[in-house]
């Protein structure tokens, strides 16, 4: 469990070349700008991963807009976003 920025930035995904699929899942929340939804963005930009992955799973995650390194990924074949 990642609880602020600090602890995914903290986690490197980005100097992590041989990790493939990643598999994120925030805890439920509203849909909306809230305090907790402000800390997801924060928390999934600092999760950035290599730019090798080829798979990205994410689920509960509260906002539509998304951090830039999303379409950074070079060899990323799979997509998948749930609410």
């Amino acid at each position: 469990m990642v609880a602020d920025r600090e602890e995914s930035l903290n986690a490197n995904l980005s100097g992590k070349h041989y990790l493939t699929s990643l598999d994120l899942r925030f805890e439920s929340c509203e849909h909306d700008i809230t305090p907790a939804s402000h800390l997801a963005m924060e928390i999934l930009d600092g999760l950035r991963p290599s730019r090798t992955l080829e798979e990205l799973k994410i689920s509960n995650y509260p906002l539509s807009t998304f951090p830039d390194w999303m379409g950074q990924l070079r060899y990323i074949r799979c997509v998948y976003i749930r609410n």
